[in-house]
């Protein structure tokens, strides 16, 4: 085993560009290592001072090496365009991804502080200021003439980076020994190993398209902002301050002009409502994504390293990088694919033409044909094909089989819709009756009912909570009495996921006051200090941190008639809830958080259907598809276009084939071919 820890100088900025264009930069060099051989003394090396170890060469290209660091993919390509020391996937260990995998989150320094390791184990606080001085180019001044600076001009402080670099091998590495005691797969490295060269290999780049929409849609927000200096006479109606202190003028009534905040003042048919719309779309931020990409995209037009291996902590699902391929905007309507592809295909090929004159002839407002075809920026390479194939309503599919709700899994199995379904209970009518924009009411319900959302309300400044909310970020309006039915239909029609959140709930309890094992269905429930651990049929595990019971208060989301206060108030209870450490997905802080029953089975269904695309994704790899990207229920290859092996209609066969951990599971996929990325 050898562990190592890197210290790197490059005048592109990593976080900026991503690692493949930091790396590939003509200033990118390793200037030290810190590095330990199977647990004995800790050693370093520094560049300028002697050639690289021989005997960590030769331990580095091994592949039945194991090879330990923290960001592992950052010290693996390091070395392979640093030091041109050929180091394969095979071996490669990251101490970060073992502490997602338990629920932990961020980088070194906030892993160790989460993990409450002893001060002497833990990232050195002065390694910020170190990496400012020694990892990045300097501004010249009067004071400061050095572009970069180094041993030479800073012998003290260098000394003091040489110490950090040796004391973040131990923090790797006492991050790691605390881990390693919990039960892992033993295929979750190989299957990081195969997620490695996904990303290695890169999705193929449009530069073309990512320079053309780049352009055309900065063109378009000037012109948008030229017809609200008209209407505003504003000379700078970007500015937020500037634009509210207008809008106030014509009877705005908010105290921000955010994007929610906008669309609720747009229904009150304001004197403002034309300048408010111009706002609305000038705001649009989608295809800043193209900057980002061209940025990042490499020489050979690929972008690599965009998937984060188990980057939502828990639930082993990837994060997204850079370019974030797994929240790109959504395909407006009439560009709808799924209905016919020769519009979409007509509009990418204007922006690949650079065509800008013919869009306001074609659509209302350009900037939702801009920002809704940023999936075109990802095209095959001359000569190939994408291949795109996607499980059909995994998640809904994950809830109902681990609920056991046979309703659910025989809608599937039938190959009927889960919507439409739904429907019949909710608009008291056959299933075949059914009409297309009852089906659109009914999904908000169905996808986000399952995880105990509830019906919601109006607050007084306008905003929504629970399902009006969700609904209403998928653009459907309910009214609160809506709402109110859907959920109850909901429950009523599924009672088994009802169940279901009860029962892992009370499971979690259980094992927590001293029962040694808890199974609900195919799951099962253990604690085993510091974590309560949910073993999936997979084998793996999702991991609480620090768990207990707590008394917390409950907003139910309505409201009372307090006869003291002689007003409404929102009606709250208290109830004893699991409690774990994590992340606030609202502060970012590491705090103590709930867990509610519907919670863990949120976080369940997750990890369950990631699972299922792992084994989708090993299957490919193995039948010989080269595997460009993927999202949370999606594989994208790329193959020759005369290649009628390595087509979408393999891919299904292979990835609707029965697991054998998943007895009676439905599985299906659908898929399709094109040059272009695209739902």
């Amino acid at each position: 085993m050898i562990s190592l820890d890197l210290e790197t100088y490059c005048e592109n900025d990593i976080r900026k560009v991503g690692l493949d264009a930091y790396t590939a930069h003509p200033t990118f060099e390793v200037m030290t290592m810190g590095y330990r051989l199977d647990g004995g003394p800790l050693l370093h090396w520094q560049a300028h001072l002697e050639p690289f170890p021989r005997e960590a060469r030769e331990r580095l290209i091994d592949p039945d090496e194991e090879k330990w660091a923290f960001h592992a993919s950052f010290e693996r390509r390091s070395l392979i365009c640093g030091l041109d020391i050929q180091t394969p996937v095979e071996g490669w260990r990251c101490s970060m991804v073992l502490a997602y995998m338990r629920g932990f989150t961020g980088g070194l320094g906030a892993v160790g502080e989460q993990m409450l390791l002893p001060a002497d184990q833990q990232k050195q606080k002065i390694g910020a200021r170190l990496i400012r001085k020694f990892c990045m180019p300097q501004r010249i001044t009067r004071n400061q003439p050095h572009r970069r600076r180094d041993w030479q001009t800073d012998p003290d402080d260098w000394d003091l980076f040489c110490e950090y670099n040796r004391a973040d091998v131990f923090a790797e590495e006492a991050v790691r020994d605390r881990l390693l005691s919990y039960p892992i797969p033993k295929d979750e490295w190989r299957f990081y190993e195969l997620d490695q060269k996904v990303n290695d290999r890169g999705m193929p780049f449009d530069r073309i398209f990512a320079t053309n929409v780049s352009r055309m849609s900065e063109y378009r927000r000037e012109e948008l902002l030229d017809q609200m200096r008209g209407l505003t006479g504003l000379d700078n109606p970007n500015s937020q301050a500037e634009l509210l202190r207008w809008l106030r003028t014509q009877g705005y009534p908010f105290e921000d002009i955010r994007e929610n905040t906008v669309k609720r003042a747009l229904a009150l048919n304001l004197p403002c409502a034309e300048v408010l719309r111009l706002r609305q779309w000038s705001a649009k931020t989608a295809t800043k994504k193209a900057a980002t990409a061209l940025l990042s995209a490499g020489a050979d037009d690929r972008i690599r390293h965009m998937f984060q291996f188990v980057g939502a902590s828990r639930t082993g699902r990837w994060a997204g990088r850079l370019v974030q391929p797994q929240n790109l905007a959504r395909t407006p309507k009439f560009l709808d694919p799924e209905k016919s592809s020769e519009r979409l295909d007509t509009v990418t090929d204007l922006i690949r033409q650079g065509n800008y004159e013919i869009f306001p002839l074609l659509v209302e407002e350009p900037m939702a044909v801009f920002g809704g075809t940023m999936r075109g920026m990802f095209r095959a390479s001359p000569g190939n094909m994408l291949h795109i194939c996607d499980y059909s309503s995994i998640e809904a599919v994950g809830l109902a089989w681990a609920a056991c709700c046979e309703r659910m899994l025989n809608v599937f199995r039938s190959g009927r819709d889960i919507y439409k379904d739904f429907g019949v209970g909710l608009y008291k009518k056959p299933y075949d009756q059914i009409t297309g924009a009852e089906r659109q009411i009914c999904k908000p319900v169905v996808l986000g009912a399952g995880y105990g959302l509830g019906p919601g309300r109006v607050l007084e400044d306008g905003t929504m909570t629970g399902l009006l909310a969700y609904a209403d970020a998928m653009g459907v309006a309910l009214s609160p009495e809506e709402a109110v039915a859907a959920i109850r239909t909901y429950r009523d029609t599924y009672p088994e996921v009802v169940s279901f959140w009860w029962a892992c709930g009370d499971a979690a309890q259980a094992v927590l006051e001293g029962q040694r094992v808890v199974k609900v269905g195919a799951l099962r429930f253990e604690y085993r200090k510091p974590f309560l651990l949910i073993f999936l049929p997979s084998g793996r595990a999702i991991y609480y941190y620090k768990p207990r019971m707590e008394m917390r208060e409950i907003h139910t989301g309505k409201q009372r008639w307090d006869q003291q206060q002689m007003r409404m108030v929102d009606e709250v209870y208290n109830r004893n809830v699991l409690t774990v450490m994590g992340r606030n997905q609202r502060s970012t802080q590491w705090e103590r958080i709930a867990a509610r029953p519907s919670h863990l089975v949120e976080n369940i269904v997750q990890a369950l259907t990631r699972d299922i695309l792992k084994v989708g994704l090993q299957r490919l790899d193995r039948a010989g598809f080269q595997i460009v990207g993927h999202s949370h229920d999606e594989i994208i290859v790329e193959s020759p276009i005369e290649d009628t092996e390595h087509t979408w209609e393999t891919m299904r066969d292979w990835m609707i084939q029965p697991i054998a951990w998943l007895p009676g599971f439905p599985i299906n996929a659908a898929g399709f071919s094109a040059a272009y990325y695209r739902k």
